[in-house]
């Protein structure tokens, strides 16, 4: 965080010793939207589908590590410049608020999914597991209708030229296409499905998934991100349930090394599936345009697969 301080303070003074302040050091004309992640990086190309005169960067690169990103020089440059700015809130993203601060562009603005949606408390069953946050609010397609309203809404008060066009993607992307086809899926899923119960051998981002259609879960972590591996007792309890209730399928989400997965499905038939939480995505899916909407699909059938067969 210090280090991150001191960046800002450098930046602040490039800007001041170049005369531009808070103000867009060159102005191409285009509405300019900076999200910090892959799923506020889609909602916004959702959003602005079709319209040319709008640029969306994101800022953490396809396949990182999201957790630990920390704004490079040009992120708050281009933060600083920019005309919407889409990031999570919560407690991953305590560096915006000094960057915010700093930015003194008063046309900015500034979505926060957190804001929109709030996050939730929840503890995991295994002892020693604390109450956390999860931030990954966007797991909830009725959360991901709030949010893209909100986008469409903001971007309809700074470009007033292509309203009709946002709101008629909003329209597409929440009502006609993806969003209720979602929603349709996932609660068939659950109305269908045989077990109610998924074994997470892995990090859990999918509190608003799960608290949206009503499915239970069993993890190796009560959260996201944890600087500790699960104990031998976790991992002792999470192989029993498979063995005991004969679970077909074990989880673990993106980029997952399946260590734990593995200990867990040993000397049973049970398999490794992936559920996506979307926070990021591969270099290769990205430059192939995935989208929320494929991921979700994805979830979709692999928990169908777990569930219902």
């Amino acid at each position: 965080m210090k280090r991150l301080l001191a960046l800002i303070i450098c930046i602040l003074a490039i800007l001041t010793l170049s005369g531009c302040g808070g103000e867009k050091m060159a102005d191409d004309g285009k509405i300019s939207i900076v999200a910090t992640a892959f799923p506020h990086y889609d909602f916004a190309r959702q959003i602005t589908k079709g319209v040319e005169n709008v640029e969306i960067k994101m800022l953490i690169s396809p396949g990182s590590e999201v957790h630990s990103y920390e704004p490079t020089p040009s992120d708050i440059l281009a933060i600083s410049e920019c005309d919407l700015f889409i990031y999570t809130g919560g407690e991953s993203d305590t560096w915006v608020k000094n960057v915010l601060e700093s930015a003194g562009n008063e046309d900015m603005k500034v979505i926060s999914f957190m804001d929109i949606c709030g996050g939730e408390k929840h503890e995991e069953a295994h002892e020693g597991h604390e109450h956390t946050y999860d931030e990954h609010v966007w797991t909830s397609p009725k959360n991901v209708e709030l949010i893209v309203t909100k986008i469409a809404s903001a971007l309809s008060e700074i470009d007033k030229a292509h309203e009709k066009e946002y709101n008629k993607n909003l329209l597409d992307y929440t009502r006609k296409l993806q969003l209720a086809e979602l929603h349709q899926t996932f609660k068939r899923i659950f109305e269908e499905c045989v077990r109610n119960e998924i074994v997470v051998a892995d990090r859990f981002p999918f509190y608003h998934l799960a608290e949206e259609y009503g499915f239970e879960y069993v993890s190796a972590y009560s959260g996201c991100s944890s600087s500790t591996e699960p104990s031998a007792q976790v991992i002792s309890e999470l192989a029993n349930k498979v063995k005991e209730e004969n679970v077909k399928y074990v989880f673990t989400i993106e980029f997952s090394n399946q260590k734990i997965a593995n200990s867990v499905i040993e000397g049973t038939d049970a398999e490794i599936l992936t559920l996506h939480s979307c926070h990021n995505v591969s270099k290769e899916d990205f430059e192939n345009g995935i989208t929320y909407y494929d991921l979700m699909m994805q979830n979709a059938a692999n928990l169908r697969k777990a569930l219902c067969e």
